[in-house]
């Protein structure tokens, strides 16, 4: 929020973000891992991980559609409007909870650097595979460029 709507809009998205994340991870745990009791839900420490059945261009570009809708939903509806709505932040949360049911099963869904990151240096150490490197790191950042680039040329 710098400074382009008010405080009270920057709380309701970030009590919407919390919010989405929580039903985020719920729903990846019970559809990636099937149940939330499982002993493979406790692995990992909530990395998202790549099925081995996915190529990884096809990954690849899964992660990079995914951030360019949830940036693209930030931009459009917090923003680019001069009033968001009351509820505006609960696009982006619908954005993330949708990009985690459609790439649960496939990448894990992270649509974010930080996401894989965090969980796999205390999963794994310092050990980075290039192909989730690639998948993880370098797609989300491209993905949310191209949303960027895309509302700079729509002015």
């Amino acid at each position: 929020t710098s400074g382009r709507c008010p405080w009270s809009w920057s709380i309701q998205a970030r009590m919407a973000a919390v919010t989405g994340g929580i039903d985020v991870d719920k729903t990846h745990v019970s559809i990636h891992w099937g149940g939330a009791n499982t002993r493979a839900a406790l692995t990992g420490f909530g990395e998202p991980r790549i099925s081995p059945l996915v190529p990884t261009e096809v990954g690849f570009a899964l992660e990079m559609v995914l951030t360019l809708v949830l940036v693209t939903s930030v931009i459009i509806f917090v923003m680019r409007i001069s009033r968001p709505p009351l509820l505006g932040a609960v696009y982006p949360a619908l954005a993330v909870t949708l990009g985690v049911m459609v790439g649960a099963l496939f990448t894990g869904g992270a649509m974010n650097p930080a996401r894989w990151f965090g969980p796999h240096i205390a999963a794994h150490g310092l050990s980075f595979p290039r192909k989730e490197v690639v998948i993880y790191i370098i797609a989300p950042i491209l993905g949310a460029v191209l949303a960027w680039l895309a509302d700079k040329t729509a002015d």
